[in-house]
């Protein structure tokens, strides 16, 4: 389920002639760390008076997306024997992610199949993440 997300930021007085722009950077800065800390949102609104800035968030996901990071190895024409037994290659890109052999998965690239091993980060709840992203904002 998706929840709002209130910021106020207190301001000394700001001239008139900057509000446009700290509304116009200020959205930006928060769309830009909601999305790199893979928070989905529908969409932000801000508002500014002469002593604060507001961002209203709107549709904000209580979780992290996961993610998933591939880290390729070598190629499989060199990583296993004809018998289908790994390689030296296999096993030690697999002893280097300290992994074992069948862990790794065969991913086909523009180059050929080569051996990678993926790894998926669980996404976080919104609250364990949004105290540093707030602050970072």
């Amino acid at each position: 389920m998706a929840k709002n997300l209130l910021i106020e930021i207190g301001t000394e007085e700001l001239p008139s002639s900057s509000m446009y722009e700290a509304v116009s950077n200020f959205r930006k800065i928060i769309e830009e760390n909601l999305k790199n800390s893979r928070l989905k949102f529908s969409d932000v609104k801000v508002a500014v008076t002469p002593r604060r800035i507001v961002a209203f968030v709107r549709e904000l996901s209580e979780n992290q997306e996961n993610s998933e990071k591939i880290i390729s190895g070598p190629p499989k024409k060199i990583s296993f024997d004809s018998a289908g037994k790994p390689t030296g290659a296999a096993e030690g890109f697999a002893r280097g992610l300290k992994v074992n052999v069948s862990d790794l998965v065969e991913v086909d690239t523009e180059k050929g199949i080569y051996l990678a091993y993926k790894i998926i980060e669980e996404g976080k709840s919104a609250g364990k993440v949004l105290p540093d992203l707030v602050k970072d904002s």
